[in-house]
C-alpha cells in the first residue's frame, strides 16, 4: 500500500502484472499484492452524510479493515489546515510523532523492532524449492559493529523501497551474474532485471497569482513574518 504525502496510492494492477511477474518473479502479481495490502490497512468507513456530501465512492473488494494502518477519505470540508497553521505559529519545539504502525505493533510478542541495522544479505538454503527457486531461510545483518543472524520459519520480506531492495538482493547473490561476478558475490538466482531500469519520475508544476492573496491559504504564507 504505497503511500504519497500521506495519502494512500494503491499500484494500479498493470504495474505488477507487467512491470514484476513478466521481469522473472512470477511469485509476486496482484493478488499477493493485494493480499498484504489487506493485512496492513486499516480503512475507516465515512459515515453516510459525508458520503452523499462529497460523493465518495469506493470499493469494499479493494481494501482491508483490521490492520494498523488507518486510511479514510480526506475531511475536504473542514479546515483543519487553519487550525494547523495557527496551532505551529505558537510550537516552537518541533517534535516528530512515531508511526502508529509501530505505536500499536509494540505489543505484539512476535514482533521485536530493532533500530540502527543494517542487513548485509538474506541467507538461502542450497536446496532449490519444487519450482527450482532458492528459499530464504535467514538474515544476515549488522547491529552495533557486530554481525547477527536470523532464522525464519515462514517468509523474509523485503521492504526497503526502490533503492535499497535491489540492493540487498544482489548482496544476497539474486540479480545480474555480470554484476555479481565482478564485486565477488556468489550468484544464487541469475535475475538481470535486480536494479535495472530504475528511473526518476517527471513532474510539471504550475504556479497561479492570487487577485485576493489574503483571502487565501498558500505556501507565500510562509514568506511573512507576521503569519
Amino acid at each position: 500500500m504505497p503511500t504519497s504525502s500521506l495519502i494512500s496510492i494503491p499500484c494500479p494492477f498493470l504495474n505488477f502484472t507487467t512491470a514484476i511477474e513478466e521481469l522473472g518473479n512470477p511469485g509476486w502479481n496482484w493478488m499477493q499484492f493485494l493480499e498484504y495490502s489487506k493485512k496492513c490497512e486499516g480503512f475507516i468507513l465515512p459515515s453516510e452524510e459525508v458520503s452523499l456530501a462529497d460523493h465518495l465512492m469506493w470499493d469494499l473488494e479493494f481494501h482491508g479493515y483490521n490492520g494498523p494502518i488507518k486510511t479514510e477519505f480526506l475531511a475536504g470540508q473542514s479546515r483543519w489546515d487553519l487550525t494547523l497553521r495557527d496551532t505551529l505559529n505558537h510550537v516552537n519545539v518541533k517534535t516528530v510523532e512515531e508511526p502508529q504502525y509501530l505505536k500499536e505493533a509494540n505489543s505484539w510478542l512476535n514482533l521485536n523492532v530493532l533500530a540502527n541495522a543494517i542487513v548485509c544479505k538474506i541467507i538461502t538454503s542450497d536446496i532449490k524449492n519444487e519450482n527450482g527457486n532458492v528459499v530464504a531461510t535467514g538474515v544476515e545483518f549488522l547491529h552495533h559493529y557486530k554481525r547477527h543472524l536470523v532464522q525464519v520459519k515462514r517468509e523474509v520480506l523485503v521492504c526497503a523501497r526502490a533503492i535499497q531492495s535491489p540492493q540487498i538482493l544482489k548482496l544476497s547473490g539474486i540479480g545480474d551474474p555480470a554484476v555479481l561476478e565482478k564485486i565477488g558475490v556468489p550468484v544464487k538466482t541469475p535475475l538481470s532485471g535486480v536494479g535495472n531500469n530504475i528511473q526518476e519520475h517527471l513532474i510539471c508544476s504550475m504556479s497561479y497569482e492570487l487577485k485576493e492573496p489574503d483571502h487565501y491559504l498558500s505556501l507565500d504564507s510562509l514568506h511573512d513574518i507576521g503569519t
